[in-house]
C-alpha cells in the first residue's frame, strides 16, 4: 500500500512550506525562460521599469481544493510609472533570495505609462500530492 496524505496532512504541509523561509517575494521578469528542474536564478532577467519592485505575497493558511492543499495570496500590483517594458512572466523568491519557482505568462504584457500601467498578479501555491 502506497503512502497515503490525508486533507487535514495536505494542508499542513503547505502552511509549513508558506511559512519556512517566509517572506516570500514576487518578481517579474522579461526574459524567454524555460522552465525546468534544472532553472537557476542566472537564467532569469528581472524586470527594470521606473516605479517596480518586488512584492511581498502573504499566503493565508491553505484549504483543500480539488483534493490537494491550495492557498492563494492578496493581488500583487506592479505599476510602472515611466517608459515601457515587456514582461513575460513571474517567479517567487524566499526570505533568502533563493529561487523558490516561476512561471511564464500565456502572453507576454507591455507596460508602458500611456497604456497598460499597472499589472495585477495573484500568486495560488498548490500542493501536489493528492
Amino acid at each position: 500500500m502506497a503512502f497515503l496524505i490525508p486533507n487535514v496532512g495536505k494542508t499542513k504541509r503547505l502552511d509549513a512550506a508558506l511559512t519556512y523561509k517566509a517572506p516570500w517575494k514576487t518578481a517579474l521578469y522579461t526574459n524567454a525562460v524555460t522552465w525546468g528542474t534544472a532553472t537557476v536564478l542566472g537564467d532569469i532577467t528581472e524586470a527594470t521599469f521606473t516605479g517596480y519592485a518586488q512584492t511581498t505575497p502573504t499566503f493565508p493558511a491553505a484549504a483543500v481544493v480539488s483534493n490537494k492543499g491550495s492557498s492563494t495570496a492578496a493581488v500583487q500590483n506592479f505599476t510602472i510609472t515611466a517608459g515601457t517594458q515587456t514582461v513575460v512572466g513571474y517567479y517567487l523568491l524566499d526570505s533568502d533570495g533563493n529561487l523558490v519557482g516561476g512561471e511564464a505568462f500565456s502572453a507576454s504584457v507591455v507596460l508602458d505609462i500611456a497604456g497598460i500601467t499597472t499589472l495585477a498578479l495573484t500568486v495560488t501555491q498548490t500542493e501536489t500530492t493528492e
